[in-house]
């Protein structure tokens, strides 16, 4: 069954399945999604390769061997049974469809994310956009001790701390985290 953003809200789901590859998962997803990639890194480079250099057919025909083969790994390895399971890829096409379908006719509980992580990046953007305006914002150079006022002021959200947010000053404490724009 195909769901749009506001169903998906509404509803509990025992497992989300990113289909995206290995790469689009690591820079973002759905929060507590697990990456069951129809096409690795590497496939997903020669489907996009063949698709805009050499044909849609072969891009096409070698997708669905990629796809089938993963699939049939993911299906040996994972357990899919008495759950309600949510399906998503880059933009609700090909990659979501094909492992949909597939869990469908196996009689598996499962949805697909209609327009895929799109749809959820921009239901988060516009959320963003919406917020009430009775927030202040704490702003200064790295090092002015933003960070300690908030830990001493009741309530606080720090955006920063929650994210993993490194500046340049301590970027070799950790992994920075993805600023990709939505669109």
């Amino acid at each position: 069954m195909l769901i749009n953003m506001n169903d998906y809200l509404k509803t509990d789901f025992d497992m989300i399945i990113d289909t995206r590859s290995p790469r689009e998962f690591e820079e973002s997803h759905i929060p507590g999604s697990i990456n069951l990639y129809v096409l690795n890194n590497e496939e997903h480079h020669e489907i996009g390769y063949l698709y805009k250099q050499v044909s849609k057919k072969a891009a096409n025909k070698k997708g669905v061997i990629y796809i089938l083969k993963n699939i049939a790994s993911h299906l040996e390895n994972n357990e899919f049974e008495n759950k309600k399971i949510l399906i998503y890829c880059a933009r609700g096409g090909k990659r979501s469809e094909s492992f949909y379908v597939i869990l469908r006719q196996l009689g598996f509980d499962v949805y697909k994310l209609n327009r895929g992580y799109k749809a959820y990046r921009k239901y988060v953007s516009v959320y963003l956009q919406n917020i009430p305006n009775n927030f202040l914002v704490l702003r200064g150079p790295s090092g002015c001790g933003k960070s300690e006022l908030l830990q001493n002021l009741n309530p606080s959200l720090d955006l920063e701390g929650l994210a993993n947010h490194y500046g340049s000053s301590f970027g070799s404490k950790g992994k920075q985290p993805s600023l990709k724009k939505s669109g």
